[in-house]
């Protein structure tokens, strides 16, 4: 009933800021039997980069990231499904550049996009109603990671942040894992019909965070949400490496 629901989108490696190759998640994935792997590293933000900034990462490491990308495609054991996709910052302060001067080309040859801190000013989040603008560049698909819909309500009412959600046809991280807490209360479950949903535990330090999504498949189960669930390949069109 559940099989469908083992994935994990939210995964950093070495590449940024993880501490684990992308061998030992797929190897800790499997042993906790999902059957979906995102590996989602840092697009570039000071926040992780403090010796280069936008013009260098994206010159540099991109290409390098890509690449990675495409080797490891080709490798991927078929029990397990594995994307590829960028964690961005939506503090474009943070960044050096704003949504229209990402290198996009470059970004669309991913699978998919977190999106985190949207509609969060304590943070530095982008407002929701810029998620509107996406749709003029981005060509896959989108995810807002660990979403706060405690912080939504400082800038706009709840319910038309949910909308906007829907409108854009983006996703919503569920967290599981050590890092992010779940913050969906009785009222935010209810806002959460037509909302595609997906899993991702954010794994840095702990490779145990790989595999901790049983709190959020009993959540899922628990609200009947599980066919909201969904992955980069039902989000949107295949693109990407999976053109």
């Amino acid at each position: 009933m559940t099989s469908h629901l083992r994935q994990n989108l939210h995964n950093h490696t070495r590449f940024s800021d993880g501490r684990h190759t992308v061998e030992q998640l797929i190897e800790e994935a499997r042993r906790r039997h999902l059957t979906a792997l995102g590996v989602s590293d840092h697009f570039f933000t000071r926040k992780v980069y403090r010796r280069t900034d936008v013009a260098e990462w994206c010159r540099s490491a991109l290409p390098a990231y890509l690449q990675m990308a495409d080797e490891a495609r080709r490798q991927a054991p078929r029990e397990l499904k594995v994307w590829w996709g960028l964690e961005i910052d939506s503090c474009f302060d943070r960044i050096g550049t704003d949504l229209a001067g990402l290198p996009w080309p470059a970004l669309n040859r991913l699978d998919y996009l977190l999106f985190e801190y949207v509609g969060e000013p304590g943070h530095g989040g982008m407002p929701f109603e810029r998620l509107h603008e996406l749709s003029q560049h981005c060509r896959i698909p989108v995810i807002l990671a660990h979403p706060d819909p405690t912080q939504w309500e400082e800038t706009l009412p709840i319910d038309r942040a949910f909308a906007i959600v829907r409108e854009c046809g983006v996703a919503l991280e569920v967290p599981g894992g050590r890092r992010n807490p779940r913050r969906w209360g009785p009222n935010d479950v209810a806002r959460l019909a037509g909302v595609p949903l997906t899993i991702g535990c954010d794994t840095h330090e702990s490779i145990a965070d790989v595999g901790a999504i049983d709190g959020v498949v009993q959540f899922l189960v628990d609200h009947g949400l599980v066919g909201q669930v969904t992955d980069p390949d039902r989000l949107g069109p295949p693109r990407g490496g999976n053109e």
